[in-house]
């Protein structure tokens, strides 16, 4: 039996879910075969055992047909039929959960029944807790629009066709729910689309873009009950104009003032846009910006915005104290990366926990005078970063980048070319990152190869204009730490 659909889908179970999967097979109102019942008793026994071993095949057959000769047929179409129930159990479970399905089929019941007033009074009560609603995204003004288009159905059948005109009235209402429910979605697929393109390379195209902008722009009025079209389309006016701080700091204020009125995955995707955005400026030293993302970042970890479940994901993780490295708010970084290493997904801990370590072991080498405490605290970023295993390239190319910089640091020559050539050849055969993520990565370590040969011929006319050349660079990171190098070595000429 290993390998079987049946067991790893029980195994999926949590105890909880096992507990009410054993009221429903035992219930005969789903399900009158007994051997059913038997084989779910026997295969739980081996849930927790060992290795994830099921029993074979031919011993479960013995153990709920004792004393029959070994048929194939029969305990495959036993699976076959428990597979099928199980399945039930689980539309059935989710239908309990969503009460807006279930909702709807008991006023479709009512009605085809005829039964008036209670459904009259049924829909009432949903239209009145539908009007209680603060956040009014995409599924809000689907439901409303099948909720009117519902109650017009009813309509229509308790009247002659030559007095349905105010059934008829809804149908407006009808429509501009549908368009607030495509522009809200569409939008939001948009803003995620720009997102993912910006790291990750994949086939996309942005269908009636302008005409969906159009929309907006035509017709501000659809903004009066729904806040996330408004920001949706600012996002995405902000991501063409690419640097308007007026446009940034109304965002911003519409995302903060209106937080109890966006969905909670939309409150976070914003928080991190307004951050990536500042953080951009600051990093191209826009005055207006020189602690904004930085602030903005630990107002979102205040609130909570970066945890999902009781969770956080390792990228969250990293970026949060990464902001605070750069700050050189080392106190903040430190209570960060131990309060929050056990909120981390459990399967991304290590390696997040890890990595974060390494990173700040190495910043303690950095703000070291005492070169004998720079070795040691650089020897020590090196030994926990080889602990980071991942083939996540955001990790590998954090993981490189660290790595080169504390050869530089050390002077080893042979270890600083060895990593540059491993991270080239990974950049150039790894075809998930988007251009513009290679492309930074690329800037990197062409500017260490320019630092390095500054370093082997050192000179005041080449170290200025490199510092310029940087300074100038939009789309580079790390320049502070770039300058500081030539810095030091302009010091010993």
């Amino acid at each position: 039996m290993e390998n079987t659909k049946l067991f790893y889908l029980l195994k999926s179970f949590s105890k909880t879910d096992l507990k009410e999967l054993n009221k429903f097979i035992n219930s005969p109102f789903h399900n009158s075969n007994k051997k059913i019942i038997e084989l779910l008793i026997l295969l739980q026994k081996y849930l927790n055992k060992p290795n994830d071993k099921a029993p074979k095949i031919e011993f479960v057959f013995s153990q709920i047909y004792p004393g029959k000769k070994y048929n194939s047929f029969i305990i495959r179409n036993l699976f076959s039929n428990m597979v099928k129930l199980i399945e039930e159990f689980i539309s059935i479970s989710m239908l309990k959960e969503n009460t807006q399905i279930k909702e709807k089929q008991i006023l479709q019941n009512l009605r085809m029944n005829n039964h008036e007033s209670l459904y009259e009074k049924k829909i009432e009560e949903i239209f009145k807790e539908l009007k209680k609603t603060k956040v009014k995204d995409e599924k809000y003004f689907l439901e409303l629009h099948d909720l009117l288009f519902e109650r017009r159905m009813f309509e229509e059948q308790q009247l002659h066709p030559g007095k349905r005109q105010k059934a008829y009235d809804s149908i407006t209402e009808e429509t501009n729910c549908l368009i607030s429910f495509f522009v809200t979605l569409m939008l939001k697929k948009y803003f995620n689309i720009t997102n993912y393109k910006r790291t990750v390379n994949f086939s996309y195209n942005m269908h009636l873009y302008r005409d969906v902008m159009k929309i907006l722009e035509t017709n501000k009025s659809l903004y009066k009950d729904n806040i996330l079209l408004e920001i949706f389309h600012s996002f995405l006016v902000l991501y063409e104009t690419k640097n308007d701080n007026g446009l940034y700091f109304k965002i911003k204020s519409l995302v903060l003032e209106n937080k109890n009125r966006i969905p909670s995955d939309d409150y976070k995707n914003f928080g991190i846009e307004l951050y990536n955005y500042a953080k951009s400026r600051r990093m191209v030293k826009d005055p207006e910006f020189k602690t904004e993302s930085y602030e903005l970042l630990k107002q979102l970890v205040q609130e909570d915005v970066f945890t999902e479940e009781g969770y956080m994901t390792a990228h969250s993780y990293i970026n949060i104290a990464a902001s605070a490295f750069l700050e050189k708010d080392f106190k903040w970084a430190e209570n960060f990366i131990e309060d929050y290493k056990d909120k981390i997904i459990p399967s991304q801990k290590e390696n997040a926990y890890n990595y974060n370590l390494a990173v700040f072991n190495y910043l303690k080498g950095y703000e070291s005078k005492d070169i004998a405490v720079k070795h040691k605290y650089y020897n020590q970023s090196l030994e926990i970063i080889s602990r980071v295993k991942s083939e996540d390239f955001y990790y590998m190319t954090r993981i490189k980048k660290n790595q080169i910089k504390i050869y530089y640091e050390l002077n080893e020559n042979n270890n600083l070319d060895n990593t540059s050539t491993a991270f080239r050849q990974y950049l150039n055969q790894n075809d998930r990152m988007s251009n513009e993520f290679k492309e930074l990565n690329f800037t990197f370590l062409g500017y260490i190869q320019k630092l390095k040969t500054l370093r082997h011929n050192p000179s005041k006319l080449q170290a200025k204009k490199l510092v310029n050349e940087i300074e100038e660079k939009e789309k580079m990171e790390l320049k502070s730490w770039f300058i500081d190098r030539i810095k030091e070595i302009q010091k010993s000429l």
